[in-house]
């Protein structure tokens, strides 16, 4: 009898509501969680790289990461090339404008892999495959074999981005403007 008795309540329309009820509660804790753990304030010393931005970088960043560095090392002929993502120096900055959009958060991971894309695009436009003496010259600029994104205040020249090398490092600078840098992603996506 039980199994029945469970069963008709199963069935029921109060059943039902009461489901529904539940649901939408646990989604609205689950949303108010995350805007909650968003607006937190940071812990002293803590970084701006927040939860929301991880989720970013797992979700976009990271599963097609590991390909695009693999394309780009093999056109530049350096296969332990390493892409700098720079996360926790370009979440501070962009969290520094974060009135100005406040969706950065959601948006890193996707940016920063466009970013690398760009630099492939270019490598393949500029004909560094197969190209010895192109590789070569990118291998002796760029001799710590590192690709970094990093957001800046000012450029050295420019209005949006540039690419210079430093110390070794290849650097993908890119203005704090967070119209800069979304900018650069509607441009990229049309």
């Amino acid at each position: 009898m039980a199994i029945l008795s469970d069963y008709h309540c199963r069935n029921c329309p109060s059943y039902h509501r009461y489901v529904l009820i539940r649901i939408y509660s646990v989604a609205g804790v689950s949303t108010e969680i995350a805007k909650v753990l968003k607006d937190a304030p940071p812990a002293p010393g803590a970084s701006a790289f927040n939860i929301i931005a991880r989720n970013s970088v797992r979700e976009n960043y990271d599963p097609k990461i590991e390909e695009l560095r693999s394309s780009i090392a093999t056109l530049v002929n350096m296969p332990s090339l390493k892409l700098n993502p720079n996360f926790d120096h370009n979440s501070s900055m962009l969290a520094k404008t974060a009135s100005d959009h406040e969706t950065w958060d959601r948006q890193i991971g996707a940016a920063t892999l466009d970013y690398f894309g760009s630099v492939e695009s270019v490598l393949k436009r500029e004909g560094f495959a197969g190209d010895d003496m192109l590789q070569e010259g990118f291998q002796d600029v760029i001799t710590k074999g590192e690709i970094c994104l990093r957001i800046v205040d000012k450029l050295n020249k420019g209005t949006y981005n540039e690419v210079h090398a430093e110390d070794g490092v290849l650097y993908i600078q890119v203005r704090r403007s967070l119209q800069a840098l979304l900018g650069f992603i509607e441009e990229m996506w049309s």
